[in-house]
């Protein structure tokens, strides 16, 4: 379970009948908690959604993907030995 920090803002709008009722159905199509939990979620998905992305991950060099393609025949290459010897332990 997450550890929540503690809320001492609060945010009031108001909305209509019909606004309250979409907003109370998605709430319980989505099992939120409550109303509230469920609209703090949403609001807050949306502001880290809009944020602009102020850095960019420069492209994997040549030696990292080389790297990589190693790691991944040297794990390859211990799944192939663990294989074998399980199907030499199941012959037993």
């Amino acid at each position: 379970m997450a550890i929540c920090q503690p809320r001492a803002r609060l945010v009031n709008f108001r909305l209509s009948e019909r606004e309250y009722d979409d907003l109370k159905k998605a709430a319980e199509d989505q099992s939120a908690r409550s109303i509230s939990d469920f609209a703090r979620c949403a609001i807050l998905k949306h502001v880290a959604a809009s944020r602009p992305v102020l850095h960019v991950t420069p492209e994997p060099q040549a030696s990292d993907l080389e790297r990589l393609e190693n790691r991944v025949n040297e794990i390859q290459g211990a799944v192939q030995q663990i294989a074998g010897m399980l199907v030499r332990a199941a012959a037993v």
